[in-house]
């Protein structure tokens, strides 16, 4: 297991949590990574509802912009990547947060096979801006 510390602030704490496993008489290890983001003062993990306002339609704009991103790679290597896009992109637990922007991360498998990695994709601040709650605050 290996787990780092990215910010650590009175509002919002992120790690990085990945883990890999070698089963008995498994071909390769399974490995497993999530993001935990932390808000302090509600004491429990961000929900999307934390970052962006409701009917704002963030979820199209970070899907339309992962799917930008992941289709001239992923088009002839994995048909239906598309299908499983929007349960990854939209999960918390999938987004690395710094003062750049969102980085949408990619589970093993969960948009390409073990040995097509694809990812992280960063929506930087500046593009979420019209998408933000007025009450949360972008890291520094």
């Amino acid at each position: 297991m290996y787990v780092s510390v990215g910010i650590v602030g009175s509002n919002l704490v992120t790690v990085s949590v990945s883990l890999e496993v070698a089963g008995h008489g498994a071909a390769h290890s399974s490995e497993d990574s999530f993001e935990l983001n932390w808000l302090m003062k509600q004491k429990r993990e961000m929900l999307p509802k934390d970052v962006f306002r409701p009917n704002s339609s963030w979820q199209d704009f970070i899907e339309a912009r992962c799917s930008k991103g992941l289709e001239q790679d992923l088009d002839s290597l994995y048909s239906d990547w598309k299908d499983t896009l929007p349960k990854v992109v939209l999960n918390p637990r999938n987004w690395t947060i710094d003062n750049k922007g969102i980085a949408v991360n990619f589970p093993e498998y969960s948009v390409s096979p073990r040995v097509y990695p694809v990812g992280p994709i960063t929506i930087s601040w500046a593009a979420l801006k019209p998408y933000l709650q007025r009450s949360f605050i972008v890291p520094k």
